[in-house]
């Protein structure tokens, strides 16, 4: 339950607002017209007994922007529909409310931060509102901040909440947002299903209050992803894809894994990094390998230490070299054991019956199949039965001559 305490100090209207209004512990300026906050800056003590920006009747604001809003505690008296324009002085991070019954006097302050801290001034029930401490189908809360919400009178079940969200983007999707409510134990959800707008700045949330409650957050039904990637990147180099991606705040990430698909839709993994294992730290990645004649895309899943994953944006890639006319080209590669089968490309001016092998270093020759050419072409060959290794494919003809390059591969 919240320990408020008020006193009504004042005033009307009709009472000139200096450029810098700050109402002290237990204050309350009250307008019962309309208010403009375009000009000046609009403060409230913030503590166990907070002062306050007050409506009465028909009083309402105007003007709040990011430059100009209550960096504070507004209250709206027995209002049916209310907009409080709170922020932190610079950033609005508005809260209206639809009342069915009109009745009730509420009150509201965006405090920034992580709600697991003591943030919290008016709870006596305790001001940290623990993020791990949710319910179902809660699976988190976002550490950007929280509205402190006091029922002045009444319970504020049945109030329909419309918060504007700042950048959460790196936290959930819009679908699996949802505006959750402190109950004095744990995070619930408000939303019962998806309504956010988007998941960027000055994006709308909804929500349906219940008893009880005495802070609002922004919630999401999913685990967000352990590594915020800054960026995700993939070029040409040496006829090679050459794929770079940027981190910031790794948190229990344990590594990447890099995949490549010939139509974005059927994917396969090329190699593992792994991370930095420096919790919250941002790091550098970078991974090569060949490009197969055409298009390419890639894609980066990164997985979880509880091995939960998620995968990046796609990114593609057209090598603008040219085929010579005996090329040769492995993918994967590097393979692994997850690889059953190796693709080969090859160009050649060579047509008739040829022998694909792979050798090791040692010149031991571990398969060899005989293909059909005529030019250019693809085929396959098994990978299971290779150990780990460094491995050499050779083309030839059927007098033994190498009719393409000879191209390595490894294997991990």
């Amino acid at each position: 339950m919240k320990i408020t305490f008020y006193f009504l100090l004042s005033v009307l209207l009709a009472l000139q607002a200096s450029a810098q209004t700050h109402v002290f512990s237990g204050g309350e300026f009250v307008t019962f017209g309309t208010l403009d906050l375009g000009s000046g800056t609009w403060s409230t003590d913030r503590s166990s007994s907070p002062g306050y920006f007050s409506a009465v009747g028909t009083g309402t604001y105007t003007g709040a922007i990011d430059a100009h809003n209550i960096d504070g505690y507004v209250k709206a008296y027995d209002q049916m529909f209310f907009d409080f324009p709170v922020g932190s002085g610079t950033d609005l991070r508005g809260l209206s409310i639809s009342n069915p019954t009109g009745m009730g006097t509420y009150a509201t302050a965006w405090i920034v931060g992580d709600p697991s801290g003591p943030l919290d001034p008016t709870d006596g029930m305790g001001a940290s509102h623990d993020v791990n401490s949710v319910v179902g189908p809660i699976m988190a809360i976002s550490p950007v901040g929280q509205w402190d919400w006091q029922n002045i009178t009444g319970t504020g079940a049945g109030v329909v909440v419309t918060v504007s969200i700042p950048d959460v983007s790196t936290f959930a999707t819009a679908a699996n947002l949802r505006l959750v409510g402190w109950n004095g134990v744990a995070w619930i959800d408000l939303s019962g299903g998806p309504n956010a707008t988007g998941n960027v700045v000055d994006s709308e949330l909804m929500g349906t209050l219940v008893a009880g409650i005495s802070a609002l957050g922004i919630g999401s039904i999913e685990v967000p992803l352990p590594v915020e990637l800054i960026s995700f990147t993939a070029s040409e180099l040496s006829c090679k894809a050459d794929l770079k991606w940027v981190t910031t705040a790794e948190i229990q990430l344990h590594h990447f894994e890099v995949e490549q698909s010939q139509d974005a839709v059927v994917f396969t993994k090329l190699g593992q990094v792994r991370s930095s294992q420096i919790e919250g730290s941002g790091n550098t990645y970078h991974f090569s390998t060949t490009q197969p004649p055409g298009t390419s895309y890639y894609r980066l899943k990164m997985v979880d230490q509880d091995y939960s994953f998620a995968y990046s944006h796609i990114q593609s890639l057209t090598t603008s070299c040219s085929k010579s006319e005996r090329s040769l080209e492995v993918y994967p590669n590097p393979i692994t054991a997850e690889h059953q089968h190796v693709t080969v490309d090859f160009v050649t001016n060579y047509k008739g019956i040829a022998a694909l092998s792979v050798s090791n270093l040692l010149g031991q020759r571990l398969i060899s199949q005989n293909i059909l050419v005529d030019g250019s072409g693809t085929t396959s060959f098994g990978s299971s039965a290779l150990s780990s290794g460094l491995y050499l494919v050779r083309l030839q003809d059927s007098q033994g001559k190498i009719i393409t390059e000879i191209r390595k591969f490894v294997k991990e």
